[in-house]
């Protein structure tokens, strides 16, 4: 593997480094020229294409830093934590972690476009259980009021329109 294991495990926050190297080492094996053989993904971080690291330096071909450097901060800026990254890496099939778009939307107001052709997660794995979860728990719940019916709650739930009905609280 070579030195770079050492300069990455500088960089990333406590903890965090065994995730990075798991997933560089499946994705390029820490080799500054790895090229992946069914798409233009290039070098230590897989950049797909490989000249987005053109950002970190001109070098980006053959210097491993400025490879670790580029990969390090589209981790940071699109997952947080390379823990992350890594989950979302596990989570596909082909694995892949740098593609179509954000994982994480920016604070603040912002225009957002899926132009993937298709579905596109937002939510981690974890996260999306952690939702459906609460989604689950608050059915339960919403099946105790008197007058919402299991067939109505669906609907809602599943974003299909429902009729209105009159309000179950009107007469309170």
């Amino acid at each position: 593997m070579g030195p770079h294991p050492g300069v990455a495990d500088r960089a990333v926050p406590r903890g965090q480094f065994p995730a990075l190297q798991q997933l560089w080492t499946n994705e390029s094996g820490w080799r500054w020229n790895a090229q992946n053989p069914t798409s233009p993904a290039y070098g230590i971080p897989q950049a797909d294409p490989g000249s987005k690291m053109a950002a970190a330096g001109a070098d980006w071909r053959t210097n491993y830093r400025t490879q670790i450097r580029w990969g390090l901060g589209y981790i940071r800026s699109t997952y947080r934590l390379p823990t992350t990254a890594l989950a979302a890496w596990e989570g596909r099939s082909p694995h892949w972690y740098d593609g179509p778009g954000p994982q994480f939307l920016p604070p603040g107001p912002s225009l957002v476009m899926n132009g993937t052709g298709g579905p596109e997660r937002v939510l981690s794995p974890g996260e999306e259980r952690g939702l459906e979860k609460r989604l689950d728990r608050i059915a339960y719940l919403l099946e105790r009021i008197p007058g919402v019916q299991a067939a109505q709650l669906g609907r809602v739930l599943s974003g299909r329109p429902v009729a209105p009905r009159p309000s179950v609280f009107a007469s309170r």
